[in-house]
C-alpha cells in the first residue's frame, strides 16, 4: 500500500510510517476498549452498545 499512498497522495516515506503508526495505535487502543467492555458487560451487550458508541 506504501506506493499507492505515496504516488496518490504525494507522501514520502515518513508521511506514510506516520501514518501508519498512527492507525496501529487507535486500532490497538479501540481493541483494548472494546475488551473492556467485553470483559465487563458481556458479550451479548458488547455486541449491542459497541456499534452504537463507535458512531
Amino acid at each position: 500500500m506504501f506506493p499507492v499512498f505515496m504516488a496518490e497522495f504525494g507522501m514520502n516515506y515518513s508521511q506514510v510510517g506516520l501514518l501508519m503508526s498512527t492507525f496501529f495505535v487507535v486500532s490497538g487502543l479501540g481493541q483494548a476498549s472494546a475488551g473492556f467492555v467485553n470483559d465487563g458487560q458481556g458479550g451479548r451487550a458488547a455486541h449491542v452498545v459497541w456499534p452504537w458508541a463507535c458512531l
